[in-house]
C-alpha cells in the first residue's frame, strides 16, 4: 500500500453539523483550522480605517460567517485585506442588512449621500 493511500484512510474527514460549513474537520493541519467557516463571498473595494484619511486602499473584501470551536455563536465576519476586520453577532448581522436596505432605498436618510457621486 502507498503511503499516500494510507495517509488517505488515516486522515477521515466529517460532516459537519452545521450545513453552511465547509470547514475538511478531521483533515485540517492545526486545531485553529477546526473552526466552522462558511465560503466567503467576496468583492472589491475602496477600504480605509474609520479614523483614516484619503482614498483608502483598494483591497478584496471578504464576508462570511466563522463560530469558533469554543464560540456559543456565530459570528458574521468582514474582512478587508487590509488588516481590518469586523465580526457582528447574527442579530447585529441582521439589523445592518435592514437599516443598509431601508437608509439606502429610495426613502431612505442616506440615499442623498449616494446620489452625489
Amino acid at each position: 500500500m502507498a503511503a499516500d493511500d494510507r495517509f488517505a484512510r488515516e486522515v477521515k474527514t466529517r460532516r459537519c453539523s452545521y450545513e453552511w460549513c465547509v470547514t475538511a474537520h478531521g483533515a485540517t493541519v492545526h486545531p485553529d483550522d477546526e473552526d466552522h467557516r462558511s465560503a466567503g463571498r467576496g468583492f472589491r473595494a475602496w477600504v480605509r480605517d474609520g479614523s483614516g484619511r484619503g482614498t483608502g486602499t483598494l483591497s478584496d473584501v471578504e464576508v462570511g460567517a466563522l463560530r469558533r470551536t469554543d464560540d456559543d455563536r456565530t459570528w458574521v465576519v468582514v474582512e478587508t485585506g487590509a488588516g481590518i476586520a469586523l465580526a457582528l453577532d447574527a442579530d447585529a448581522a441582521r439589523s445592518l442588512g435592514r437599516r443598509l436596505t431601508d437608509d439606502l432605498g429610495p426613502t431612505g436618510v442616506l440615499r442623498s449621500v449616494f446620489d452625489d457621486r
